[in-house]
């Protein structure tokens, strides 16, 4: 793509990547009200027009659709919504708490796909890195994007 990710898994023939500088900020949702990562525009807007602006035809071949599950908030019982299929993606609380140690050190908030405490907030990840799981209001745009996605590499 055209921009630079960093590496934070490698199975098989596939690495995990995530974009090494957070996108500006912006909302998780353009509407007030409840949502999951299923119905969220930012999820919309990751999987068409970034994923359009960003790669090349030949790099798009390569980046694998993700099943994703996407739980319910273990504090809060929020509800987390249907599972996914996605090309790029936001990580949950669980694959944070999977992956922490290869974080660098972070110079802002940024979203999870998580639900927070409530229907209408989500988790995200502090500027200590920090899980904060009660979330934030996802209409917010005080909060960067990270996405992550698998990449072939065969």
């Amino acid at each position: 793509g055209n921009t630079e990710w960093r590496v934070i898994d490698i199975k098989d023939d596939r690495a995990l990547l995530m974009l090494r500088n957070a996108l500006p900020e912006m909302p998780y949702h353009n509407l007030a009200g409840n949502v999951t990562w299923e119905t969220s525009s930012l999820r919309q807007w990751l999987n068409t027009e970034y994923l359009k602006e960003t790669f090349s035809v030949e790099e798009l071949k390569n980046i694998i659709l993700s099943d994703l599950v996407n739980k319910d908030n273990l504090s809060y019982g929020t509800d987390g919504g249907s599972d996914t299929k996605d090309y790029l993606f936001l990580l949950s609380i669980e694959e944070v708490e999977q992956y922490q140690s290869v974080f660098p050190e972070f110079k802002n908030n940024f979203w999870l796909r998580s639900p927070g405490h409530s229907a209408d907030s989500v988790a995200f990840i502090s500027v200590k890195g920090q899980i904060m799981d009660y979330g934030y209001l996802a209409t917010s745009n005080e909060m960067m994007v990270r996405p992550i996605f698998w990449f072939q590499i065969n």
